[in-house]
């Protein structure tokens, strides 16, 4: 069986972070996780201290763990 990850970055709608949060949380990854193959799933929130000046396109890092013997079916039944 094959082990993969799978990266995700994304950032909320300005304003609306706690509710992106709860929705990601609660909703979402139990969501991605009754996917078949998609056995678990870490969010990150990148440190100010961590970035560049300016504004980035993304702020949040999700990685989710594949262990599947088709990662094509796996990825489009969560699409």
């Amino acid at each position: 069986m094959g082990r993969y990850k799978f990266v995700v970055f994304t950032k909320p709608i300005e304003g609306r972070e706690a509710e992106y949060n709860e929705w990601y949380d609660d909703q979402h990854v139990p969501d991605v996780l009754n996917v078949p193959g998609f056995v678990a799933a870490q969010r990150f929130r990148l440190a100010s201290d961590q970035r560049m000046p300016g504004p980035l396109e993304w702020e949040y890092l999700a990685i989710y763990e594949i262990e599947t013997d088709d990662l094509k079916e796996s990825l489009a039944i969560l699409a």
